[in-house]
């Protein structure tokens, strides 16, 4: 199935209900869709945990991507995004708080 890009309903689960994601965002050359949003581009429910550059090949040349030469000329011609895990904010923070009560109420010791 995966590789006709067919996707089961009944093995996703919606994006909101995890507690983690990760997410391929290229900033300079944002895409966006109803089936794959932005979700890095959205601060209000999601926090970038850690990310790291990754090569947008789209955008970078041929040589470039190909090739690799010291210095920081021949890498500037090249274009990267952010390939990120995201925390849900809010899902993770009622999770500490759960946490916390516990630890308080002496049920579980950290």
């Amino acid at each position: 199935m995966r590789i006709l890009h067919l996707t089961l309903h009944r093995t996703q689960v919606q994006p909101e209900t995890c507690d983690y994601l990760i997410d391929l965002d290229y900033p300079l050359h944002p895409v966006e869709s109803s089936l794959e949003p932005r979700f890095v581009a959205d601060p209000g429910i999601w926090e970038r945990a850690i990310c790291e550059p990754f090569l947008d090949a789209r955008f970078s040349s041929r040589l470039t991507r190909t090739l690799w030469l010291p210095g920081e000329t021949w890498q500037l011609q090249n274009e990267f995004g952010d390939y990120c895990v995201l925390k849900n904010r809010a899902l993770l923070k009622s999770k500490q708080e759960k946490v916390n009560q516990l630890v308080l109420a002496g049920e579980i010791e950290l």
